[in-house]
Order: structure tokens, then sequence, then C-alpha cells
């Protein structure tokens, strides 16, 4: 035995650094405190849209086991698992998904187009000069409900002395 653990393994991360060892992790937390209740790892070298699959189902396994079968489960999830599989997945599923999930830009480029003064700002502190913007479109077949943030904080352009 080399010592080596079997799941970190050389995959695609994304600062580009293929020569390091990566461990793919998903989590289900609570709503309240956000405790988490279930995770799992997986190979680094596996891509996360086809592991997102076996990861889902083990999660609601574990999940139901743990509460029953009335359960409310909301995905967040980032676009690198968006796919109509995983979107059928979950639609389709057993015990239905709510879920967040981030779309590529060229997915919703008209929604990206609609001026920042179209935008509302969002109630709360916490969320400083956050605005978005609202709207339907189908994504993969389905109509969904889009939401496009906008927050002038954190949109910084890196300009270099030539």
């Amino acid at each position: 035995m080399n010592g080596k653990a079997e799941v970190a393994q050389r995959g695609h991360s994304k600062e580009k650094r293929n020569d390091l060892r990566i461990i793919g992790l998903s989590m289900l937390v609570s709503f309240e405190e956000e405790i988490p209740l279930f995770y799992g790892v997986y190979e680094g070298n596996k891509p996360d849209a086809i592991q997102f699959a076996v990861v889902v189902e083990k999660l609601r396994k574990r999940y139901v086991r743990a509460f029953g079968r009335d359960v409310d489960i909301t995905l967040v999830f980032d676009r690198g698992n968006n796919s109509q599989n995983n979107l059928d997945l979950l639609a389709e599923s057993e015990l239905p998904f709510h879920f967040v999930g981030g779309l590529r830009q060229s997915q919703c480029a008209e929604v990206l187009a609609v001026p920042k003064a179209q935008y509302k700002a969002l109630d709360g502190t916490e969320f400083g000069k956050t605005c978005a913007y609202r709207t339907q479109m189908t994504v993969y077949g389905r109509e969904m409900t889009v939401v496009a943030t906008h927050n002038p904080e954190l949109l910084q352009v890196n300009c270099k002395e030539s």
C-alpha cells in the first residue's frame, strides 16, 4: 500500500491546477443554521455533471432513512452540474426536489442583456447594493424562474499596466 487516498485523484480544478489531487464534495445542510446533515465525497477526476445523479440519489436515500418520506429538499448547484439529464432527474424523481442552479452565459444571454435600470434592489442590509432581475424562461424544455443579480461592489475590472 502506498498510503495515498483512493478518492484523491488528479482532475480539472477551477484554478487550472491539473497537477494536484482533488476530492469532490457534496453536502446536505439544514436550512436553519446551515448545519451539515450528510455529505458525500467522490474522486476528483470524475466530472461533476456525471457524478451528480449518483450523489443526489445517495443524499436523498440518507435523508429519507433519517427523516422519513415527507421531505422538502432544495438542491443548490453550480453550472458545472447544469445538464438536460440532471434537470430531468430532479423533475422526475420519486421525491420532487426544489433546485437552484447556475446557468451558462450562453443559456441566458437575453436576461444578461436587460439594462441594470430594470433590476430591483434587494431588501435587507446584508445584500448591500445588490439588485436583481427576475423573469420566466424556458431552460432545457422546462419553464423556469431565472434570477440575474448585480452587485457593483463585486464587479471589478482588472487593468494591467503595459
